[in-house]
């Protein structure tokens, strides 16, 4: 009994999805009837329309290869604006000091920072305070 109803459910679904499919598959045709459809009248349009105008597809191309760049920089305007709202740019395109002086003050105390951590932790590959102090020496 219990197999029967089983068999009964899976036998229905696969029934519906049958269906489903055939429905898309009539979507499909329909859909690209409908697109031959007005390819065959857009065609007939221009070909009466270079008939009665000479030189009307070749303006018609002209004018629809500038509006097709104008409308594309105008994209990638928009885009590059939408990303620079989205993410700010990390990257500095100045020097936060005011000087290449204050730079280096600031290098040089960071630098004697790490030397007193190193010395505190004991790595020997590290440079003492002296080392950078005569390296910051000779740099001036």
């Amino acid at each position: 009994m219990r197999l029967s109803r089983e068999n009964e459910s899976s036998d229905s679904q696969r029934d519906f999805y049958r269906q489903i499919a055939e429905a898309i598959r009539g979507l499909k045709r329909n859909d690209q009837m409908l697109h031959n459809l007005m390819l065959m009248e857009f065609w007939s349009i221009v070909r009466t329309m270079d008939e009665l105008n000479t030189g009307f597809w070749s303006q018609y191309m002209k004018n629809h290869q500038q509006v097709s760049q104008q409308r594309l920089k105008q994209w990638q305007a928009e885009k590059e604006a939408a990303q620079t709202q989205r993410s700010p740019s990390f990257s500095r395109t100045s020097s936060p000091f005011e000087s290449e002086e204050e730079a280096k003050n600031v290098q040089q105390k960071m630098s004697e920072r790490i030397a007193l951590f190193s010395d505190i932790i004991g790595d020997e590959r590290s440079p003492t305070r002296r080392q950078i102090r005569e390296s910051s020496n000779e740099n001036s």
